[in-house]
């Protein structure tokens, strides 16, 4: 190879032959207004002029500088000069502005993040890989990410130094500046999702060593808020100031990871604790991933710690949970209530290949709810299944096929058998009787049994509903029924679960709805209800100095079997009805179904009715808690097109049947063993005192042949509770005219000495005639009223079982929370799917249930027609 030119290469090595010059800021110089010029490249009127001096500048004129003193707080900084073309106008301008600082002041900014509860959803699964970006000024960092959580713990303290800020100090804590904080969701491949974002201001005091607290700030989406960030912000100075006192804070705790966690000054206080979880079953799972939810199972999960259940084999046989009980045996809680951190349910579905996707998630932000101060009255667990009795069954079948809608037996109870004839008094055989006799003997028995079918038409249920209502029309329809009778029905405004103290029928399982899905379930195409998790949550405290801790409150959890039952549902009638027809009325009926089965009335529809009057009732068999939910619907009857669905109601059979208020069936007002009034639950009175007082922890009763009885420290007889003075015990704020119950059968009337006239004349010789013409009538009538009310005195039970009805009433002068559920009558909103949260009318109804198929009680009350 040939070249064709060169040259030198020269190699020498570089050295610094100087030091560096240090850039010296400029000095600032005194703003002489002699010294100031603009510069403009024009000279013209309207020429926009400049400070520095440039190339191509042509005229230039000299800047004054005035400070300018506005007369008046709301006078704005303008110069008004009058135009010169124009007459009346004036010309605005606006002067040169400068804002000029002192030297910066330097501190420290450290944010303290706690934990989140009920941030928005940003996965499909509904969890969210949260974390927060939080911003000072022009600086920012970001914290840690916690996976899978709504309610994620950070831990964390974030430090910003070496924060020059040029504000007075004292305006500086005045109005102190904002930090910002945005929580994102993390994602592999796509975009971070954000999930809000909060502008809170930080805490600043001019006295060294005070420390701010944690508080909840709410999280703001598109200007709503979707869930709370427990933190707190503080600004201290670490340069010398004139107004704040000048700190070095030490460095917080680092854990593990090297993170600085939040200092135990500011942190909440913890204390041992002790949760016990009874994870009873899910109900209603919808489809996920168009595969249905056969095998689910629960995780729970707080403060970082996690229980989970054993899953369920099959949702379709049993969708309880075989063994619910979890107990996170110690962990360490916030003694604050309001710091106490926040419970997520996650259900899971077990399917092939091992996978077990999230399809419901629940999250509990507060427990203040499930804090336990009495764990002897929350040991309280109702058995699933009442003693069996050894009497035989009693026929119970109605006239009608109630499985096909059709109307209560018309027909009275039987009348019970007739005692066997006493002996003689001398103790001699009793001799034959002529065919005369025997005759005679007949008739009269023909006869009585005519007037007891009389007096049972004329006195039914529909006479004991009217007697029960207030005003003048429930006392006309009921007749002569109050005169024997005291009994009586309560007739709720509301439904049952919205009573006063029956705490919702749902004091010993709570309900959790389920969601799933991106966003927040406040907004409109967030997460959607998919499911139900039922199951109860205690948390109580654990003693610190080593002392016996308490028994678990769960320990003898009943079991979790599916339990056969038949429900009786009455329909009394419904109430203001929306109007379906073009000619506003109503062919109303009614529609039960329970579980898979379904009944109705629809052969017998009341015509052109908005407030028909039903009458009939349906007994269906299911299983709980399979068939847990029973749904009445009211149609209206169309002859050519569909029926149209005017409103329906759902009720919870498993929270009745589990409640220890004894939600199966109404407690009456007295025994009777025949009558209108007739005890009609399949257990005496006798076994549901033995089984309550059993539930409550109280001994059995003392029967005494005084006609009392002793339940704890009260005592009851006939007329009701017995007020004793020594008494310590008495219900607090039961006024004590309540106390004591009325009689519940009328005595007789006693007849009142007649006083002497003290008219005189004319008016006493006519009231004289006046009583001498009635007075056989009297006579008749009080007889009459004499034999009806030794008639319904004999209906009456046996002494024991009416003592005993009396202590369960009674019961909640013992245990104010144990309460039971009187006979009823309630009134339930019927509300439309296609018009939500508007009532389309109410509905009178009561329902009955029996656990053992075998025994259910007495016939069904006559409501097949109205008196």
């Amino acid at each position: 190879m040939y070249h064709m030119c060169r040259r030198r290469r020269h190699i020498r090595t570089r050295q610094r032959s100087t030091p560096a010059k240090e850039v010296k800021p400029k000095e600032k110089t005194d703003l002489d207004p002699e010294q100031q010029w603009e510069f403009c490249k024009v000279f013209r009127t309207g020429a926009k002029y400049h400070t520095k001096e440039r190339t191509f500048d042509l005229a230039k004129r000299r800047r004054w500088l005035r400070k300018m003193i506005a007369k008046g707080a709301a006078d704005p900084p303008y110069f008004q000069f009058p135009n010169p073309d124009k007459k009346n106008d004036f010309i605005v301008e606006a002067p040169r502005t400068f804002l000029t600082f002192e030297a910066p002041l330097t501190y420290e900014v450290r944010v303290y993040l706690y934990q989140a509860r009920s941030i928005r959803s940003g996965d499909d699964s509904g969890m969210s890989d949260a974390y927060c970006r939080v911003s000072f000024q022009r600086r920012s960092q970001k914290s840690i990410m916690v996976p899978e959580s709504v309610m994620p713990t950070w831990d964390q303290t974030i430090i910003f130094e070496n924060i020059q800020l040029y504000e007075d100090p004292q305006q500086l804590l005045a109005n102190p500046p904002d930090v910002c904080i945005e929580i994102y969701d993390k994602d592999t491949i796509a975009k971070d999702d954000f999930l809000g974002r909060i502008v809170a201001p930080v805490f600043v005091h001019a006295t060294a060593g005070v420390q701010p607290f944690l508080k909840w700030y709410s999280i703001y989406y598109a200007g709503q808020p979707h869930g709370q960030l427990l933190a707190a912000f503080h600004l201290v100075a670490t340069s010398d100031n004139p107004a704040i006192k000048k700190q070095q804070l030490p460095k917080p705790p680092q854990d593990q990871q090297g993170k600085y966690i939040v200092p135990s000054g500011i942190r909440p206080e913890m204390q041992k604790t002790r949760i016990e979880v009874l994870a009873w079953g899910v109900r209603e799972m919808k489809r996920y991933q168009l595969l249905s939810v056969d095998s689910p199972s629960v995780q729970i999960e707080c403060g970082g710690n996690l229980q989970g259940t054993d899953q369920i084999q099959s949702v379709k046989k049993n969708p309880n949970f075989g063994s619910p009980l979890l107990c996170f045996e110690t962990i360490y809680l916030p003694k604050k209530k309001v710091y106490c951190p926040p419970v997520n349910i996650r259900v899971l579905d077990h399917r092939a290949f091992g996978r077990k996707p999230l399809v419901g998630l629940h999250c509990i932000e507060t427990l203040d709810k499930y804090r336990v101060s009495d764990q002897t009255l929350a040991s309280f667990l109702p058995p699933l299944a009442p003693p069996k009795r050894e009497t035989a069954p009693t026929d119970s079948s109605p006239s009608k096929d109630p499985a096909k809608g059709g109307d209560a037996p018309d027909a009275a109870p039987a009348a019970p058998a007739a005692a066997p004839a006493a002996p003689p008094a001398d103790g001699k055989a009793a001799k034959g009787t002529t065919g005369k006799e025997v005759a005679v003997t007949v008739e009269k028995k023909k006869d009585e049994e005519k007037k007891k079918e009389d007096v049972e038409e004329k006195y039914d249920w529909w006479s004991k509903f009217y007697a029960s209502l207030s005003g003048p029309e429930g006392g006309l329809k009921a007749g002569d029924y109050p005169k024997y009778y005291r009994d009586r029905l309560e007739v709720y405004p509301g439904p049952l679960e919205k009573v006063d103290g029956f705490d919702g029928l749902a004091d010993f399982l709570d309900t959790f709805q389920l969601h799933r899905g991106k966003g927040s379930r406040d907004e409109d195409g967030g997460s959607k209800e998919v499911g139900v998790f039922k199951g109860a949550i205690k948390m109580y405290p654990l003693p610190e100095d080593g002392s016996e801790e308490p028994a678990r409150i769960f320990a003898k959890a009943p079991s979790s079997s599916p339990v056969p039952v038949i429900v009786r549902v009455y329909i009394v009638q419904a109430i203001d009805l929306t109007p379906k027809d073009d000619s506003g009325k109503n062919d109303a009926y009614v529609i039960v179904q329970l579980g898979k089965k379904k009944v109705d009335s629809r052969d017998n529809y009341i015509p052109n009715e908005l407030n028909p009057v039903f009458g009939c009732f349906f007994e269906l068999e299911g299983t709980l808690p399979i068939d847990h939910q029973l749904k009445i619907q009211v149609k209206d009857y169309d002859l050519v097109s569909a029926d149209d669905l005017i409103g329906q109601t759902v009720i919870d059979l498993e929270n009745r049947y589990l409640t220890k208020h004894r939600g199966v069936i109404g407690i009456p007002d007295d025994y009777y063993t025949e009558g209108v009034n007739k005890w009609r639950d399949s257990q005496d009175p006798t076994e549901i005192l033995t089984q309550m007082l059993e539930r409550v922890g109280l001994p059995e009763a003392d029967f005494s042949d005084a006609g009392e009885v002793r339940v704890g420290s009260k005592r009851f007889d006939l007329e009701g509770l017995i007020e004793d003075e020594d008494e310590a015990d008495i219900a607090a704020g039961v006024p004590e005219a309540a106390l004591a119950k009325q009689p519940l059968v009328a005595p007789p009337a006693e007849e009142k000495p007649k006083k002497k006239s003290l008219v005189k004349g004319l008016a006493a010789k006519a009231k004289a005639s006046l009583l001498k013409s009635g007075r056989a009538d009297d006579k008749q009538r009080k007889e009459k009223e004499r034999k009806e009310r030794a008639r319904v005195a004999g209906y009456l039970g046996p002494e024991k079982e009416r003592l005993a009805l009396r202590a369960l009433q009674g019961l909640q002068f013992i245990r104010p929370e144990f309460g039971l559920v009187p006979e009823h009558v309630e009134t339930r909103p019927l509300f439309n799917p296609t018009r939500p949260n508007i009532e389309q009318g109410r509905l009178q109804m009561w329902v009955d249930m029996f656990v053992d198929p075998a025994k259910t009680g007495a016939p069904p009350p006559q409501i097949g027609r109205a008196v």
